[in-house]
């Protein structure tokens, strides 16, 4: 099983296979589709967080229209501090590094 099906299988089990976009906007449950990145996936964000960038942390199941009409859903004012501290910490703990990317 390919990395990118491993991790949306495990984040529908997360949300019981509900869009976390929709909940949030519209109150209602539709099927998630695909991964979206919360901290966008950029050159320059691989590059400040290679190791947070991919993994379940900053990963969410969602619904592909629900995506596409909200692109920068989830994303905190704080978002690049948050980003910042989780980097360092998975720097500093290879093993969780590897568990959050789901790496075999």
């Amino acid at each position: 099983m390919r990395n990118y099906e491993k991790k949306l299988r495990y984040l529908m089990r997360k949300t019981h296979g509900a869009c976390p976009i929709a909940m949030e906007k519209d109150g209602f449950s539709v099927a998630a589709t695909e991964l979206h990145h919360i901290v966008h996936n950029t050159k320059v964000n691989r590059k400040l967080f290679p190791l947070l960038i991919h993994s379940v942390w900053n990963l969410a199941a969602v619904n592909h229209c629900w995506h596409m009409g909200y692109p920068t859903w989830g994303r905190r004012k704080d978002w690049q501090l948050e980003a910042r501290k989780r980097e360092s910490f998975l720097q500093r703990h290879p093993v969780i590094a590897r568990a959050v990317n789901m790496e075999d």
